[in-house]
């Protein structure tokens, strides 16, 4: 008897998608924009956010 794995194969792929994309963190902005990354840290007064598009950014708080 042959088992065909590819729809269980599909399957796990998309679930990695799924998850990884719920990793991110957001910050919503007081003008309405949002920012996705990792929180990398609070400072006193800032939280730094690692973005795949920009980096790293200082985002005022408080």
């Amino acid at each position: 008897m042959k088992i065909n794995l590819t729809p269980l194969f599909i399957m796990l792929t998309v679930g990695f998608f799924i998850a990884g994309n719920s990793l991110a963190d957001e910050v919503r902005l007081i003008n309405g924009d949002k920012l996705t990354g990792q929180v990398v840290r609070m400072e006193e007064e800032k939280l730094v956010l690692k973005t795949t598009y920009a980096g790293e950014i200082a985002i005022a708080w408080g």
